[in-house]
């Protein structure tokens, strides 16, 4: 069994606990939430990662990765510190991404990060469905 099918069982499973099925899920949209500040390369591959084993999953018609974005605003070079003004206006456009989807993919290590705290707790507010990665890199909701 390869890791995208067991990923995919992984998530197949979280629905079964919230009552619902695959194949009613099938047209969510998920945003993937995660640390980046003071981890090397800003923490993309793992976002990176994360994206590929969504889109394998089948489940969903859009993958929201904020790493693509700001990979071609920024320099891959984790010891440089966003001003204020930059992480405002990183974090005002990626709630207005979030909004806009129907769920949230929380990597590990989400809360450390700031940013991913806030993240989450508007997933929570707007009753998005939330999935963790957990450390041995299943997912639940």
């Amino acid at each position: 069994m390869t890791t995208e099918s067991i990923h995919t069982e992984y998530i197949t499973e979280s629905f079964k606990h919230t009552g619902s099925t695959v194949a009613d899920n099938k047209r969510l949209s998920v945003y993937i939430a995660g640390p980046m500040a003071n981890i090397e390369h800003y923490n993309f591959p793992a976002f990176n990662q994360a994206e590929k084993k969504l889109e394998s999953s089948k489940i969903f018609r859009k993958i929201i990765n904020p790493a693509k974005l700001d990979q071609n605003d920024r320099a891959l070079d984790s010891t440089i510190e966003l001003t204020d003004e930059e992480r405002k206006t990183i974090i005002i456009r990626d709630l207005k991404l979030l909004v806009e989807c129907d769920s949230i993919f929380m990597l590990e290590g989400w809360e450390d990060s700031k940013g991913a705290q806030v993240e989450h707790a508007l997933a929570r507010y707007l009753n998005l469905k939330i999935f963790y990665q957990s450390r041995a890199g299943s997912v639940w909701s």
